[in-house]
Parts: structure tokens; sequence; C-alpha cells
């Protein structure tokens, strides 16, 4: 009985440990066109536009993280990001959300709105106007831009989540495996 029991758990740690590892990345989650903004103590999504500008910005991401000091203005927090980046400006009335550039190297993430001249970037998704008004109107801020979630640990998508999570299950197997044992002796 002993014998089966450990046996049984083994097994069902190694499945808990191997599956979730078979699975591959999909190509949404491998072509997802986000990056990142950290800013006092939060992480925004932000949803890249189809521009060059945006695809520029991701590919410098992709090599590092970028550290903005932003100032305010009654709409928006806006920063020079070291470097230009290709314009195709339109007239556009930003609203809160934007994350736009201004003058090919001005990075601008608004929490208001203002009508002029600017490029897309992307568009915050996991915040609301209120949320961004009260993050981003307070002062100086100094943000930092990265394309994964956990700034400098790769983010490589579900499969890796799910293998992480197999990987705990079996850990806690183990360890149940190992009382049961003691209990049974």
């Amino acid at each position: 009985m002993k014998r089966k029991l450990i046996g049984l758990t083994l097994v069902i740690m190694l499945a808990c440990l191997l599956c979730p590892l078979s699975l591959e990345v999909s190509a949404a989650d491998a072509a997802e066109d986000v990056f990142y903004i950290s800013a006092g103590g939060r992480q925004l999504t932000v949803k890249m536009d189809d521009s060059e500008a945006a695809r520029e910005l991701k590919a410098m991401l992709a090599t590092a993280d970028l550290t903005v000091s932003m100032t305010r203005n009654s709409f928006e927090q806006y920063g020079s990001l070291g470097r230009n980046l290709t314009a195709s400006d339109t007239y556009i009335t930003a609203q809160a959300g934007d994350v736009l550039l201004y003058n090919s190297n001005t990075i601008c993430i608004f929490y208001g709105s203002n009508s002029y001249q600017y490029t897309r970037l992307g568009r915050i998704q996991n915040m609301n106007g209120e949320e961004l008004r009260e993050l981003l109107s307070g002062g100086k801020l100094t943000i930092t831009l990265t394309d994964n979630a956990f700034g400098e640990v790769p983010n490589t998508g579900t499969a890796d989540m799910l293998a992480r999570c197999g990987l705990v299950l079996a850990l806690l197997g183990a360890a149940g495996a190992l009382w049961l044992a003691s209990a049974i002796k």
C-alpha cells in the first residue's frame, strides 16, 4: 500500500512537472504588440499602435529598458527618449490613456485631453482616465519603459507561466509524499 501511494504521488508529480513544459508559446503570446511603463509604483500595459515609431520603440526596448524623467503639465507627462523615432505626425485630439510621440523624440502620456500634431505609439489598457489623472498629475515623475511585464525577467507567455505552476505543484506533491511516507511509518 505504502509503495503504491508513493508511486502514484511520483507519477502525479512528474505529470504536473512535464505536461506544461510541452506547451508551445502561442503566436498571440509571442507576437503581442505591447510594451510596459512603470510609473509611481504601477505597471501600465500599453497596446502598441501600428506605426513605425512604435515598432522602433519596441525594438529599442528589446535591447534594454529605458528610464525617462518626465515633466507634468495640465494634461500630460512628457519626457525625452534620448533619440529620434520616425514621426508620422497627424492632428490628434489626445485623450487620457494615449501614449504619443511629440517632435520625434518626446514621449507623452496623457491623463487629460489636448489637440496637436503627434505620432501614435499606443494606448494604456489597464487604467482608466481617473486612475491615470491620480497617478500622473502629481508633479515630476520618472518612468521606465520595458518590453516585458517583469522588467529584466523575460515574459515568454502562457507556456512559461504554466511550467512554473507545474513546478510548484510538483514541489508541493513531493512535500506531500514525504509527509505521507513519514505518517505511514
